[in-house]
């Protein structure tokens, strides 16, 4: 197109991502506020409320990591446009994990029951977006990164392993404790990954 010319900077995404980033912790806020409203309805499960906080970390962790990631990338529109993708996964996993508004609307919730049923999609796009992420972040990290290349490359191939182990876990598995320990991982990291960036 001539005349306009398409800017792949963290200005310009900053808007748009804080603007999605806001939608899906204002629904984060409106499933833990239905939750207290309507707790004597709703069949709780530890899990479910656990998944809650790792999305909320996960959407703090998004927010507050983008400008080092998007400024790190803006003079390669590929990878500009890789990292929006990677931050568009991390919606679509928030957007699949909690409740649609339908189901908040029925009475009796059961949150086992929607936890289980939903885990294969958000937890198959939780991993494609943790994997992905790893891999370019292992790729752009080469050229930036001052330890060793091998060792570099070694942590993220096992975070990578690790996470399509736990994917895998998670998927076969409908123990509650399981699933329990892997929610609190989940939060644990997320809260280190903020913590220390």
């Amino acid at each position: 197109m001539e005349g306009f010319e398409i800017s792949f900077d963290y200005s310009t995404a900053q808007w748009v991502l804080s603007i999605i980033v806001g939608v899906c912790l204002s629904k984060v806020y409106s499933v833990v506020a239905h939750h207290i409203r309507y707790r004597k309805e709703i069949i709780f499960h530890v899990p479910s409320l656990l998944l809650i906080g790792h999305i909320f970390f996960l959407l703090i962790y998004v927010w507050f990591t983008s400008p080092s990631g998007y400024q790190m990338v803006e003079g390669n529109r590929l990878t500009f446009l890789v990292r929006i993708i990677l931050d568009s996964l991390a919606v679509i996993f928030t957007l699949l994990a909690l409740p649609s508004e339908e189901m908040l609307n029925k009475s009796n919730l059961n949150l086992k029951k929607i936890y289980m049923d939903s885990k294969i999609n958000w937890a198959v796009i939780l991993c494609i977006w943790m994997i992905s992420s790893f891999m370019f972040h292992m790729i752009l990290g080469l050229a930036h990164s001052d330890k060793p290349h091998f060792e570099f490359i070694m942590v993220n191939i096992g975070n990578i392993v690790l996470m399509f182990a736990i994917t895998v876990l998670m998927l076969k598995s409908n123990n509650d404790y399981i699933h329990i320990g892997i929610q609190m991982a989940a939060n644990l990291s997320m809260i280190s990954g903020i913590l220390t960036s």
